[in-house]
């Protein structure tokens, strides 16, 4: 296994291992409500003034037939809202659940935009950021207040949190990059708010010493294809303990160094 797994007894719920509470819900932008045999993901959103500006085509000589099949009008907010529930929706399955002997639960995704005046969202209700990234970033990324930096590696024990010090109340902003794709563009979406949810990257990166954690490249963490059981299964225990999961890495200095190359000659 790519990630360490509880040896946990077989049970007919989720509640059993996983009993999910915030002491102040309102202050926790995306939470976790768990029922016997489903997750219901809520997301409390709040979307740039930019990205509610409708989707633009980068690429005018080259038409995006994905994007031709959206309604008029159809905004980075919306594209960012269906990248997120096109991945992250769904059944999933655990070894250790037992619900009429099927190991499978459901996954459903309940996002209240900021925008939104009919939300019904309470006044006092802590929202998570979306904006674009600024011009010169050279890839989408999530990032903590800076009050947050640093002090995260020695808490969590991982270069990674450097800039990304989560916790429920605490998840970061996203920030997007323009893609001339919009399938991609909800792809990257679907991989930033995994970041939101908990759980780190999966690929080479610098702060994982260039190594990318063993047979995880169908994984949404690592090239944002697909979530899978454990990126689940992280996300529950993230918001159980009020910790950032983390994938495995090994420090080797020769991946180090070719990693150094590749990035320079890049």
């Amino acid at each position: 296994m790519i990630y360490k797994k509880l040896n946990l007894p077989i049970t007919d719920s989720l509640r059993f291992h996983y009993p999910i509470k915030y002491r102040n819900p309102l202050r926790v932008p995306v939470t976790l409500n768990i029922n016997d045999h489903e997750v219901e993901i809520r997301a409390h959103l709040e979307f740039a003034p930019k990205l509610l500006m409708p989707y633009e085509n980068l690429k005018k000589d080259e038409p995006d037939t994905y994007l031709s099949e959206k309604p008029e009008g159809f905004t980075y907010a919306d594209a960012i809202c269906e990248g997120i529930r096109k991945n992250w929706e769904g059944m999933y399955h655990l070894p250790w659940l037992s619900h009429d002997k099927k190991d499978f639960f459901w996954v459903r995704v309940n996002i209240i935009r900021k925008d939104d005046p009919d939300s019904g969202a309470d006044p006092r209700q802590k929202y998570a950021r979306i904006k674009f990234a600024p011009f010169f970033a050279p890839s989408s990324f999530v990032v903590s207040s800076v009050w947050r930096w640093i002090w995260g590696i020695f808490y969590c024990g991982s270069l990674e949190s450097f800039m990304l010090n989560w916790h429920p109340s605490f998840p970061g902003t996203i920030n997007l990059n323009k893609y001339a794709n919009l399938r991609r563009f909800e792809q990257v979406s679907a991989h930033e708010f995994g970041h939101l949810l908990g759980i780190g990257d999966a690929y080479d990166a610098w702060y994982r010493f260039f190594y990318q954690a063993e047979d995880v490249s169908s994984y949404m963490m690592c090239y944002n294809r697909k979530v899978q059981n454990e990126e689940i299964e992280m996300v529950l225990r993230a918001h159980l303990t009020k910790r950032m999961q983390y994938f495995p890495f090994k420090f080797r200095p020769k991946t180090i160094f070719r990693g150094f190359i590749q990035h320079f000659k890049s």
